[in-house]
This record gives C-alpha cells, structure tokens and sequence, in this order.
C-alpha cells in the first residue's frame, strides 16, 4: 500500500517540464562541474578514470593503481568531489529518471514501483562514495573495502543502464498514447 501512495504521489510532479528541468541541472553538473574536477583529479585517460564510470568494477591492483596515479592532490580532490557535490548528483539523476519512468507507466498499476528504481541506483552511488572516501582515507592499505566498492559501482551502472531503458520505454509510451 505504502509503495502504491509514494508512486502516485510523484506522479504529481510528472511532467515535460520537470523533466526538462532536472535533465538540465543533471547536464551542468556532469560537464560543468565533474568534467573540470575529474580532469584534475587525473582521469584524463580511461585507465586512470574515476571508480564511478567502471561499469565492470575493478580490483584491489587496479584501485591502488588509480589511487596512486592521482597523487595526494588528485585523491583530496577526489574526496572532496565524493563528499560534496556526488551527494548531491544522486539525486538530481534519480528524480530525473523517476520523474522520466513515472510519465509512461504509472497508469499500469503493477509497474509503479518502477519509480522506485533510480533511487535504488542512488542508495548504491552512495555505497560507492563512502566506499570510495574509505579507500582514499585508507591508501596504499585497501583490504576489506575494494569488493564493496568495486560491488556497489557495478550495481550503480547496472540500475542506471535498467533505469535508462525503462524511461526511453516509458516515453515510446506516451507517444503512442498521444498520438
């Protein structure tokens, strides 16, 4: 009953509006916030990207190795990223994608829930920043907190890629319904 409400109730912010709104704030701080800190944090090339964008996730070897390229200001900065701004991100892109979901399927009433989805992903990014703080605060010594890391960045992208597909479904959706 409890998930039936909570759906319906961000049904009341559906629109192409808020869509629109939220897809722009999410757009500023992908390239114009993350894009100037990642590059001086060091990602410049994919093997030294951020552990957010390893869908495949990555091994103790390869995080010390990412770490370790960075250098102490690349992993300050990288901290500071995780602790600020990347707790904000979640959820911009989460109500994007809730709002993006909601618009094609909450008239189906087994499919609600699907809203709750995106936030899914959002509780798993903030796995991934504490994870990824805690090795940070940890390094060279890494043991014990790469595996949920490494785990929660691959449950991110997993959610993020189902959350996408279902909000392109869900505006197929609505055209076909308006037209």
């Amino acid at each position: 009953m409890t998930d039936v409400v909570a759906s319906k109730g961000i049904s009341g912010y559906v629109s192409l509006r808020s869509f629109l709104l939220l897809f722009v704030l999410v757009m500023i701080f992908k390239f114009a916030l993350f894009g100037p800190i990642t590059r001086r944090i060091g990602d410049d090339e994919p093997a030294h990207h951020t552990f957010d964008v390893r869908w495949k996730g990555y091994t103790a070897e390869e995080a010390i190795g990412v770490l370790n390229y960075y250098g102490e200001e690349g992993r300050r900065l990288y901290r500071l990223l995780d602790l600020t701004i990347d707790l904000v991100f979640p959820l911009l892109y989460s109500s994007m994608f809730a709002v993006a979901i909601a618009g094609g399927f909450t008239a189906t009433r087994w499919l609600r829930p699907l809203v709750f989805l995106p936030f899914v992903a959002a509780l798993f990014d903030y796995g991934e920043n504490f994870s990824v703080v805690t090795m940070i605060n940890r390094y060279p010594h890494l043991e014990g907190v790469v595996g949920m890391a490494s785990f929660c960045t691959r449950m991110k992208c997993a959610l993020l890629a189902l959350c996408f597909v279902l909000a392109v479904i869900s505006g197929i959706t609505l055209l076909v319904r308006r037209s």
